[in-house]
């Protein structure tokens, strides 16, 4: 991992550690599985902050050939706003961009992800501060592969990928 990847990383969990000294409602776990180090914190009643830092896998297409995952190091943001809740269940939307990029040092490719996404979810409480998620919704991605002065890129619209592994979860510290 370079510096600057480095650095990101460390600022993301200085962050992260830092947030439950002044936030009441601060959780750690994950929305999506691509970025499965974060968490969200809870602005108000109704606004909340999603975080999260990982190694996605980018898959290429040049031409007629598919190269092989490639690891990188990724972030995601998200902005999920409460529509509907009672007691246990937040019903939210989540507009959400992340961004992800590595190298294929086998082929001496540069690789780097934008995604900028629409969710539909909810939130289930099953106490003061363990709950569930789910959500889905619909997702650009836009894909590029360089090596040297040759560009490719892929753009993508579509639903998001959905299993068990996108059933997220949080766990509060100071409660709902």
């Amino acid at each position: 991992m370079n510096f600057r990847k480095s650095l990101v990383v460390a600022a993301a969990l200085l962050a992260i550690s830092a947030v439950p000294s002044f936030a009441n409602n601060f959780g750690l776990g994950y929305f999506r599985p691509e970025f499965p180090v974060g968490g969200r914190l809870w602005l108000n009643e109704q606004v909340a902050l999603d975080a999260g830092v990982g190694f996605s896998s980018i898959k290429t297409t040049t031409g007629s050939v598919t190269n092989a995952d490639n690891n990188s190091f990724g972030v995601d943001l998200g902005l999920p706003y409460v529509v509907a809740s009672t007691d246990n269940v937040k019903f939210f939307v989540r507009p959400g961009v992340s961004f992800a990029s590595g190298k294929d040092k086998k082929n001496n490719i540069d690789l780097s992800a934008f995604w900028v996404s629409g969710s539909l979810g909810a939130e289930y409480f099953f106490t003061k501060n363990f709950s569930i998620q789910a959500a889905h919704g619909l997702i650009y991605t836009s894909t590029e592969a360089k090596t040297g002065a040759v560009k490719v890129k892929t753009t993508k619209l579509g639903s998001e990928a959905f299993g068990v592994s996108n059933i997220g979860f949080h766990y509060y510290f100071g409660g709902k």
